[in-house]
């Protein structure tokens, strides 16, 4: 479950996820706390994600952000209150514990948006 605590960031400005290195550069005065990043004003042009801990169908990480088919439809990993879940467009969550073994993710929010397109 170590995992968990893994972050990627996603920077508007490269239209980019940078390297683990330029996290730490970036990120080594934020903090973070109950799941919610407090913005600096170094971190405005980067959007944090969170690795949820959960491992799909092929053994590879998932984090928030990115999209996962399988079980379901294309659907987006988001954080709701209190757990990481799925989102299929109509507001309906249903948590990725669940299901993460029976996904598999296709792509993410960032480079791939068009597939959630049909989920709209």
């Amino acid at each position: 479950m170590q995992d968990r605590f893994k972050y990627r960031a996603w920077s508007k400005e490269r239209n980019r996820y940078v390297t683990d290195k330029d996290i730490k550069d970036i990120f080594c005065n934020t903090y973070v706390k109950n799941h919610d990043l407090l913005e600096l004003e170094d971190c405005s042009s980067y959007i944090v994600e969170q690795c949820t801990g959960l491992k799909d169908k092929n053994g590879k990480l998932i984090y928030e952000g990115d999209i996962v088919t399988g079980f379901f439809n294309n659907n987006k990993v988001i954080w709701n209150k209190d757990s990481f879940c799925v989102d299929d467009g109509s507001g309906v969550f249903d948590e990725l514990a669940k299901s993460s073994e029976e996904s598999i993710i296709i792509g993410n929010i960032h480079e791939n948006p068009e597939l959630l397109e049909d989920n709209e």
